[in-house]
C-alpha cells in the first residue's frame, strides 16, 4: 500500500465521505462545501491518499504569529495502524516549529500516551459548546 501526502485542498466531497467514515458529520452537521472552507481559511492543511482515495487529513488554524491549532486530523478507519496518522501529525507538527508558532490540539483522555510518545504533554482542560 502506497500513501501519497500533499499540501492541496482535497475536494469536498471526498472530505465529507471522509469525515462521515469517522462519524464526525453527525458532530459538525455541516454540508461538504462549509467542510472545504474551512479547510481553504486554515493556515495549513495536508492530506493522506491511497490510489486516488482520500484516506486522511489534518490542518492547522493559526494566528502565523503565536499559536497553532492542530485540528480535524483523522484516518479512515480503514487504513487506521499503518501510522498514516502519525506522518499527518508529524508533517503538521514540523510545519508549525518551522513558523515558530506554539502547538497546542485537543484529544480524549484514550489517546494520550499516542501523544505522549510524540513528545507533548498533557497542560491543560478543554471546554466545549
Amino acid at each position: 500500500m502506497e500513501i501519497g501526502y500533499v499540501n492541496q485542498l482535497p475536494n469536498e466531497i471526498d472530505l465529507y465521505e471522509l469525515y462521515g467514515e469517522l462519524n464526525w458529520n453527525t458532530f459538525l452537521k455541516l454540508p461538504p462545501y462549509k467542510l472545504r472552507k474551512a479547510l481553504e481559511n486554515s493556515f495549513y492543511t495536508v492530506s493522506a491518499y491511497c490510489e486516488g482515495k482520500l484516506v486522511g487529513t489534518g490542518r492547522i488554524v493559526s494566528d502565523g504569529v503565536m499559536n497553532a491549532f492542530i485540528c480535524g486530523l483523522g484516518v479512515s478507519p480503514e487504513f487506521q495502524g499503518n501510522g498514516i496518522g502519525t506522518r499527518l501529525f508529524k508533517q503538521l507538527t514540523e510545519h508549525a516549529e518551522r513558523n515558530a508558532l506554539h502547538i497546542q490540539f485537543f484529544c480524549e483522555d484514550e489517546i494520550l500516551p499516542y501523544y505522549e510518545k510524540l513528545g507533548f504533554k498533557k497542560f491543560a482542560n478543554g471546554m466545549m459548546k
